[in-house]
């Protein structure tokens, strides 16, 4: 006896469902399209009159819209239950947990919907917390894979909630999207969850009885993709006896530093890698896991640079640039396309390349910011160009934003544009593999901007939950850096 609020890219299957297959017909669904002062407020109008009189199931989500509502949304799918009270009984089919993190945090259970997967492709996570006590202070959850080594394998994945909107001993419910990184190796990872009071950044995390600061729920096995990687490099360098590199990206993202990325096919045994530049030094090394055919997999290795102002205003390339790689087997290089004995070359990267996975669904593959100082009142065009990773099914919102930070942290200025690739021509759900983006976005620096540098950054989200599309890079947060630029005097 619900009624589902839907915008049209889910009413129509779902009446189709209804009229033609059949399915539930004890429900409603109302498709909200826009109209009046806003499309946030018609769906804010529909919940409140709805909410009294039956179960509201709402497909889509507007935070700061619904933050001002006195009710729950509970995920539901990808969709939210309206609840209008709390809530005290956990969800059916959960594999029960009985850990309270710190006094404070009580895990009651949690169901996975698939134990193994392949890089960047997500875990689906459904867990049951609830406030051992009415909590003072806000308080975030997250869901983490750990590898074999100890170390963090997986995308940001927090999720906050204001201590106003819990009660003691109520049923929370948290749906995560688990992403491995595009670079984890094949193998069993643990996940784990934990929680951490928003007192202040860096906050330390609740431990459990056992001293522990997260909760091992369940293994997860990753297995090598069977999809291959899309790159802006390809190539094709065949090692004998070892796997066959495809391609290659670069990204100078985190500054200091550069990564490459280093795609390869099998089948191929595996092997120990090193990245050397042009005179022969190694600038890092790695390892490539055996690979069957039809699977792929990614390597990454990082090196230091040290990048010139110049550099980074116009946009060049840092040195020393990476020049070639080798396999080694044991101490010895490993022949390649089975003639020559010496290290394969690598492709030059192009001027602002950038090489960041966002979830399974796209990649940054290059980046135009400006090359001058800004001025205040002037406006901003930084250009983003993206690959898609394979057929898209959802509909992303890309959000730019440059904000200059006061001593104290605070921001001084922030200025945000939100909108659908390609000025709203080209929405996600357009794009196929290897579609190529450019995605140029214009940001006005507020004309009494004060002479502090401005920091651009990019965050993706789907359109209709507002769930953020993580990037799968372990050195870089929920908010992606694009670059700094100085600011002048008024």
């Amino acid at each position: 006896d619900a009624v589902i609020l839907s915008n049209w890219h889910w009413a129509t299957p779902m009446w189709y469902l209804q009229e033609i297959e059949g399915l539930r017909p004890d429900v409603t669904v109302e498709y909200i399209a826009p109209q009046g002062e806003s499309l946030a407020q018609n769906w804010v109008s529909l919940i409140e009159e709805y909410v009294p009189q039956r179960p509201v199931v709402a497909v889509q989500y507007f935070e700061r819209e619904y933050n001002d509502l006195p009710y729950r949304f509970e995920p539901l799918g990808e969709a939210f239950l309206v609840r209008a009270e709390p809530n005290f009984t956990p969800p059916p089919g959960l594999t029960p947990l009985d850990v309270t993190l710190g006094g404070q945090v009580a895990l009651l259970g949690y169901r996975l919907d698939a134990d193994t997967t392949a890089p960047s492709r997500p875990l689906v996570l459904t867990l049951a917390w609830s406030p051992a006590v009415t909590p003072t202070t806000d308080v975030a959850i997250f869901a983490q894979l750990i590898g074999p080594d100890g170390r963090l394998w997986s995308g940001a994945q927090d999720r906050s909630h204001p201590a106003i909107r819990l009660v003691a001993s109520e049923v929370v419910v948290e749906r995560f999207l688990v992403y491995p990184l595009l670079h984890a190796p094949p193998g069993d990872y643990a996940l784990v969850v934990g929680a951490y009071l928003l007192t202040e950044p860096g906050a330390p995390r609740l431990t459990a009885p056992d001293g522990a600061d997260t909760v091992q729920l369940t293994t997860a096995c990753l297995q090598p993709s069977t999809l291959r990687p899309v790159t802006r490099h390809p190539t094709l360098v065949r090692f004998a006896g070892g796997p066959t590199l495809i391609g290659a990206g670069y990204d100078t993202g985190v500054p200091g530093q550069m990564r490459v990325y280093l795609h390869w096919s099998g089948p191929g045994a595996e092997a120990d890698l090193q990245l050397l530049n042009e005179s022969g030094a190694v600038l890092d090394q790695g390892h490539v896991p055996a690979l069957e055919r039809g699977q792929y997999a990614t390597t990454v290795l990082d090196f230091p640079t040290l990048p010139t102002l110049d550099e980074v205003l116009n946009g060049a390339h840092l040195y020393p640039l990476p020049d070639r790689i080798v396999l080694l087997d044991g101490d010895q290089p490993r022949r390649w396309n089975l003639l020559f004995d010496r290290p394969a070359p690598l492709p030059a990267p192009a001027p602002g390349e950038r090489y960041v996975p966002f979830g399974d669904s796209l990649i940054l593959s290059g980046f135009e910011g400006p090359d001058r100082t800004l001025e205040p009142g002037s406006d901003v065009t930084l250009g983003l160009h993206f690959t898609g990773a394979r057929p898209l099914e959802r509909d992303y919102v890309v959000s730019t934003a440059l904000t200059s930070l006061n001593p104290d942290g605070t921001w001084a200025w922030r200025e945000i544009h939100d909108t659908v690739p390609a000025l709203g021509a080209i929405p996600t759900l357009k794009w196929i593999r290897n579609s190529a983006i450019l995605d140029p976005h214009t940001v006005t620096i507020p004309g009494d901007a004060p002479p502090v540098q401005a920091i651009g950054s990019i965050v993706i989200y789907d359109s209709f939950t507002q769930a953020p599309l993580p990037a799968l890079d372990e050195r870089l947060g929920p908010i992606v850096p694009l670059g700094a630029w100085p600011v002048a005097s008024r």
